[in-house]
């Protein structure tokens, strides 16, 4: 990731088809664009971001990862948000 220049870039994860994932690599300019909507109010709210961008590919895989060479805008609409990772908490062992 660091020869293609994304390592220290911030990122999404986007669903693209029923089963299909990748994660968007962007500039910090256009994730500020995305990161105001937060996942808990789009979940209560019942809506999601559908985000159109021109991008490239990085690397192929089981999920794939893409940089967005333009964000070209996004909308809101209604649907399922899908819920984030669950958190394990991790045991103080010291």
């Amino acid at each position: 990731m660091k020869s293609k220049g994304v390592l220290y870039k911030p990122y999404v994860d986007l669903k693209i088809a029923d089963d299909s994932f990748v994660k968007l690599y962007l500039d910090s300019s256009d994730y500020n664009r995305i990161k105001v909507f937060k996942r808990q109010t789009l979940l209560e709210e019942r809506k999601k971001v559908v985000v159109k961008a021109l991008t490239r590919e990085i690397s192929k895989g089981e999920t794939p990862f893409l940089y967005c060479v333009k964000l070209v805008g996004f909308d809101i609409v209604s649907g399922e948000t899908l819920p984030g990772k669950s958190e394990v908490p991790i045991d103080d062992y010291n």
